[in-house]
C-alpha cells in the first residue's frame, strides 16, 4: 500500500512541476497551443499507464 501511495505523491509532484514549470516556461513559447496539446496529452496518458502498471500489474508471490 505504501508503494500505491508513493507512486501517486510522485505523480502529483511531476505534474506539478510539468504544468507550473515546463509547460508555461519551456513548451508554449517554444511550440505553442499544439505542443501544449501534446505535451499535456503524454503527460496523462504516461501517468495512468504508471498507475495503472501499479494497481493491475503482476502480483508478487511471497
Amino acid at each position: 500500500m505504501k508503494k500505491k501511495w508513493g507512486r501517486l505523491v510522485c505523480i502529483g509532484i511531476c505534474h506539478i512541476i510539468f504544468y507550473m514549470y515546463l509547460v508555461p516556461m519551456v513548451i508554449y513559447p517554444r511550440f505553442g497551443k499544439h505542443g501544449t496539446w501534446v505535451a499535456t496529452i503524454f503527460i496523462v496518458v504516461l501517468s495512468i499507464a504508471i498507475v495503472g502498471n501499479g494497481w493491475f500489474g503482476k502480483k508478487k508471490k511471497q
